[in-house]
C-alpha cells in the first residue's frame, strides 16, 4: 500500500475515487492500474494525513480533482459516498468541466437497476468494469470518463470532408452508428431493461430520437455481446405499414427460407402461437439461449395505417405470445409516439406488458447534444469554429422534439463547409435550426414550375395522416398515389427527386422516428 501523502493538498489529481469502504480493495487494484496508465487518483488510503481531519481533507480532495468516480458495488454506494457526493455536486454545479460519473464494480447486482441511486447520479452514463477489474476495455473507457473523451470511437473514420457523418430527417440506423453520440446512457439502460424481460416498449414524444436509439444505439450493443451470447442472435427490424402481418411474415420466412410466404402468412393469421413456433423450429440446432430480436419501428403504425382490425389483432397476438411465453426464444421491442399509449389500452396483453416493461426516452442533457454534434463531425476530420457548438446548444435549449431540426440544421452547416471547417457564418446563413428546414423547403417550392408546385401539395398531403385526439404522423404511400392523372407522371417524378436529393423525402421504405 503506498504511503499516505501529507503534500496531496497542494497537488493536483485526475479523478477522485469515492467508494464504500467494503469495496477498497478493488478500487485500490484499480487505483494501481490506473496509474500505471498515466493517471494519478485521489485514493482516501494514499492520500490522508495521518492524524488530520480527514473530513475536510476529503473536501479538498475533492476540489483537488478533475473528475469525480463513483464506484458502485455489491454494497452499495455507503454513508461517506454520498457526503462525498454531495460535495461533487456543488463542484460540478460551479464548474461545468468537472464530471461526475459511475463506476460498476463486479459482483454487483444484476441487473443493475439505477433507479435505486440519488436522482443526479441514477441518470448518469457508467463506466461497466462487471467483467472484471482487470478488463482492459473497461479499464480504457475508465480512463476516457476522466479525462473527458466521449464515449464511442476516439479517432477519426476518415479524413475527407465529402463524408457527411450527420442524419439531417433521417433516423440513424445500425450502419451509422459510428456517427450516433449523445444516448450512451439510454443504451445501457435499455439493455438493462432487457437482462430481466423479453418485452421492452421505448416510448418518447415525436422527434425524441426513438428509432436511432433503437437502430443505432441498442442493435449495435446487441452486435457487440451486451448481453451473454446476443453477438449470434438474428434480429429483424420491421415497420407494421398497412399491413403488418405481411411484413412481419416476410421477416419470419427470412428464418426458415424453405417455407413459403403464403402459407406463413396464413398460419400467422390463424394461430397466435405461429410465430413461436417457427421461432423454436428455425433455431431448434441452437444454443438454448440463443434468441431473435424483433424490432418493431413506429408501432404506432398499427393504428393509423392499418384499418384491418383482424390483422391487427393477429399480429398483436403472434408478437406478444412468442415475448411472454415462458422458454420463448423471441426478444420484443418497439418504439412508440408516447401519445399513442392510451390506444394500447384496448388490447388487454399489451397493455399488461407495456406497463411493467417500458423506457421513456427523454430530452438530450446539454452534454448529450454537445457530443451529437461535435463527435460526428470530428470522426470525418471536420472542425468547428470557435462559438459555433454553443450558438447552437442556445438555439436547442429548452424545444421540445427539437432533434430533427437540430440534425438538419447540422446537415445543413455540412453542406455549407468551408475545407474542414464548420463556421459560423454557415449556420447562419442556413437558417440555424429553427429556419434551415423550411428555407430549403421554399426554395425548393419556389424553384418548381406551376404543375410541379401543384405536384407537391399534393404528395405532402398524401404523406399526412391526421391524428384522431394525437399529432398528425407520418405516412408512408406507394408512388401510384401522387398520380392523379397520367399526365401528372413527370411533374411527380421531378418533385419527388428534388425532394429526395434535399433529404426532405426518402424512398424504398426507410423509414424512422428522426
Amino acid at each position: 500500500m503506498a504511503e499516505a501523502d501529507s503534500t496531496a493538498s497542494a497537488r493536483r489529481f485526475d479523478v477522485f475515487l469515492s467508494h464504500n469502504s467494503r469495496d477498497k480493495p478493488a478500487v485500490e487494484r484499480i487505483a494501481q492500474r490506473l496509474r500505471s496508465m498515466g493517471i494519478e487518483p485521489w485514493l482516501d488510503i494514499w492520500c490522508l494525513s495521518p492524524g488530520g481531519n480527514w473530513q475536510d481533507e476529503l473536501g479538498v480532495g475533492l476540489r483537488a480533482c478533475a473528475a469525480c468516480a463513483v464506484f458502485v458495488g455489491p454494497h452499495g454506494l455507503g454513508d461517506w459516498v454520498r457526503e462525498e457526493l454531495h460535495v461533487a455536486l456543488d463542484r460540478a454545479a460551479k464548474d461545468r468541466g468537472f464530471r461526475v460519473f459511475l463506476v460498476l464494480l463486479p459482483t454487483i447486482e444484476e441487473p443493475f437497476d439505477a433507479t435505486r441511486l440519488p436522482p443526479f447520479l441514477a441518470t448518469r452514463t457508467w463506466v461497466d468494469l462487471r467483467n472484471g477489474i482487470e478488463n482492459s476495455l473497461g479499464l480504457q473507457r475508465l480512463v476516457n470518463a476522466i479525462k473527458g473523451v466521449a464515449p464511442g470511437p476516439g479517432d477519426s473514420v476518415a479524413r475527407q470532408n465529402d463524408v457527411c457523418p450527420y442524419r439531417g430527417l433521417r433516423p440513424f440506423d445500425e450502419e451509422h452508428a459510428e456517427y450516433f453520440f449523445g444516448r450512451e446512457r439510454d443504451v445501457q439502460r435499455l439493455v438493462e431493461r432487457l437482462k430481466g424481460a423479453r418485452f421492452l416498449a421505448v416510448l418518447g414524444p415525436s422527434g425524441s430520437g426513438k428509432s436511432s436509439l433503437v437502430r443505432a444505439g441498442l442493435i449495435p450493443a446487441l452486435r457487440a455481446a451486451a448481453l451473454p451470447g446476443s453477438e449470434s442472435w438474428a434480429i429483424r427490424v420491421l415497420t407494421p405499414g398497412a399491413n403488418p402481418l405481411t411484413a412481419l411474415a416476410a421477416q419470419a420466412v427470412r428464418l426458415a427460407p424453405a417455407r413459403a410466404m403464403q402459407a406463413t402468412l396464413d398460419q400467422l393469421r390463424s394461430d397466435p402461437r405461429s410465430l413461436h413456433l417457427a421461432l423454436s423450429l428455425a433455431l431448434v440446432e441452437r444454443p438454448p439461449g440463443e434468441c431473435v430480436v424483433w424490432v418493431v419501428d413506429q408501432f404506432e403504425e398499427l393504428f393509423t395505417l392499418c384499418h384491418d382490425d383482424a390483422e391487427r389483432t393477429a399480429f398483436l397476438a403472434n408478437v406478444l405470445y412468442a415475448a411472454a411465453i415462458p422458454g420463448g426464444r423471441a426478444i420484443v421491442v418497439l418504439t412508440m409516439r408516447a401519445d399513442f399509449y392510451p390506444r394500447c389500452a384496448a388490447h388487454a396483453d399489451l397493455a399488461g406488458l407495456m406497463g411493467s416493461n417500458q423506457f421513456l426516452v427523454s430530452a438530450m442533457d446539454a452534454e448529450g447534444l454537445r457530443q451529437s454534434i461535435e463527435q460526428p463531425a470530428w470522426r470525418v476530420g471536420l472542425e468547428f469554429e470557435q462559438g459555433l457548438t454553443e450558438t447552437i446548444l442556445d438555439d436547442v435549449a429548452s424545444q421540445p422534439g427539437a432533434l430533427p431540426l437540430l440534425e438538419h440544421a447540422l446537415l445543413e452547416l455540412w453542406q455549407r463547409r468551408r475545407g474542414r471547417m464548420l463556421t459560423l457564418e454557415a449556420y447562419r446563413e442556413s437558417g440555424g435550426v429553427q429556419g434551415a428546414i423550411a428555407q430549403r423547403a421554399e426554395a425548393i417550392f419556389k424553384a418548381f414550375s406551376t404543375d410541379e408546385q401543384a405536384a407537391a401539395r399534393r404528395i405532402l398531403l398524401r404523406l399526412t395522416q391526421p391524428g384522431e385526439g394525437t399529432e398528425d404522423t407520418r405516412r408512408r404511400a406507394p408512388m401510384s398515389e401522387f398520380v392523379a392523372r397520367a399526365a401528372d407522371t413527370s411533374a411527380v417524378d421531378r418533385v419527388v427527386q428534388a425532394l429526395v436529393d434535399a433529404r426532405l423525402l426518402t424512398l424504398s421504405g426507410q423509414a424512422g422516428d428522426g
